[in-house]
């Protein structure tokens, strides 16, 4: 999770940390969504600042690693205890992905929803 602060912070002074500590401010290119655990794997959606396209990717030491999608999607939110995406084009199509190591396969609508608190669940000012 610290990695995940290390990519979003929030405004930082040169006295926040205490004598003998270096801060370096990083500005992502990014607007974050939100980011889920599935299976030990922290996904984070997120808007490239120069696409209207929502992303998906897993964080992994730190590094962004996109997953791959059919298409772009303007849009897409986590489903049924997060396994699942809901992913939304600006057609009006709406497609399913299970998440599974990293990569989304793509599947069917859930017969039925899994309701209940998400674990793990991060959003802005959060």
């Amino acid at each position: 999770m610290s990695k995940l602060v290390d990519l979003f912070p929030s405004t930082v002074g040169e006295n926040s940390f205490g004598p003998g500590v270096d801060v370096n401010v990083v500005r992502p290119s990014m607007l974050f969504s939100e980011a889920r655990v599935v299976d030990g794997t922290l996904y984070l959606m997120y808007y490239p600042l120069q696409s209207s396209d929502q992303q998906l990717a897993s964080l992994s030491q730190g590094v962004l690693h996109p997953v791959r999608l059919a298409r772009d999607y303007y849009a897409m939110e986590f489903r049924n205890d997060n396994r699942l995406v809901l992913a939304k084009d600006s057609g009006g199509v709406q497609d399913w992905y299970e998440l599974r190591n990293g990569v989304a396969v793509a599947a069917q609508e859930p017969a039925s929803p899994v309701y209940g608190l998400p674990h793990h669940v991060l959003m802005d000012g959060d």
